[in-house]
């Protein structure tokens, strides 16, 4: 599939859930690898905090039966204006977990709590984020209009 299909589908579903109000601000490739333990900051649990709403479209370049992303809808952000870091629970792990799979697209707010599936082959994802605003992080992203 092309660039522009993915980006058409990630939008008409922005479109559906009623979220057109956010915009592409960043485009990312994520290589993941077996043994990537020790060094992938991805593979703990943790929030993104570049916004109220911070929804990311994880789109696999190929399919693999394991899970890309796990994570726990209920830890959201209660007061959307107060960005603070949340500390990890160590009841975490009795905590009911959603994961999203590694054969199609799927959006995903990812102010709550999530991390990174440790992987068993390497595999690569685009990972698209929108926001409700620019992002201020020290990205240089720019995106020309289609």
């Amino acid at each position: 599939m092309s660039f522009k299909f993915h980006l058409i589908i990630i939008k008409s579903e922005l479109n559906t859930k009623g979220l057109n109000f956010l915009h592409l601000a960043g485009i990312n490739l994520r290589t993941s690898y077996p043994n990537q333990d020790k060094l992938a900051h991805t593979l703990k649990w943790h929030k993104d905090y570049n916004g109220w709403l911070v929804l990311k479209a994880f789109v696999p370049l190929e399919i693999h039966s394991e899970p890309f992303l796990e994570y726990l809808d209920s830890t959201h952000r209660k007061y959307p204006f107060f960005s603070y870091p949340s500390k990890v629970n160590k009841n975490i792990k009795n905590t009911r977990k959603k994961y999203i799979s590694h054969s199609n697209i799927s959006l995903v707010n990812t102010s709550c709590f999530h991390r990174e599936v440790a992987k068993k082959s390497y595999s690569e994802t685009l990972i698209f984020t929108y926001l409700s605003h620019p992002d201020y992080n020290c990205s240089n992203f720019k995106l020309k209009k289609f």
